[in-house]
Parts: structure tokens; C-alpha cells; sequence
């Protein structure tokens, strides 16, 4: 998780135990769990408006492959 090892997840704890105090540790971790969700639901938000676009960018580009004009070999001719 984010490269942290237990150790340093175990010191964290403590340091916010004494720097937050154990009566504000439940409000903060879950105000702090919301902000997480938060930004889950924006990185999942941004990555698929980027899909999106690649697939609106590839249908595009198919729209205008398929709708360039074939010219039969008598086409060639007259022009």
C-alpha cells in the first residue's frame, strides 16, 4: 500500500495518536477515509473521460476512413 511497510504504518498511528489525541482519531480517520473515496471517485472519474475520448477519437477516425468516397476503376477513367 503507497510502499508502506507495517513498521512505518504502526509509527504513523502512534504519532497521530499523540499529535491528534484518541478523542479526535475517529473523526479524522473518517474524514480522512472520505477524502480518499473522493479522489478514487475522481482518478476513476478522469480515467474514463480519457477512454471515452480515445473511443470517440478511434470512432472518428473509423467515421472518416469508412466515409472517404471509393472510385471504381470507371471513375478513374472519366476524370
Amino acid at each position: 500500500m503507497f510502499g508502506i511497510s507495517w513498521a512505518e504504518l504502526l509509527v504513523i498511528a502512534i504519532v497521530a495518536l499523540v499529535v491528534i489525541g484518541p478523542d479526535k482519531i475517529p473523526e479524522v480517520a473518517r474524514t480522512t477515509a472520505r477524502f480518499v473515496r473522493q479522489m478514487q471517485r475522481l482518478v476513476y472519474d478522469v480515467r474514463e473521460s480519457v477512454r471515452l475520448d480515445e473511443l470517440r477519437h478511434d470512432l472518428m477516425r473509423e467515421t472518416d476512413r469508412v466515409d472517404t468516397p471509393v472510385r471504381s476503376p470507371e471513375d478513374r477513367t472519366k476524370g
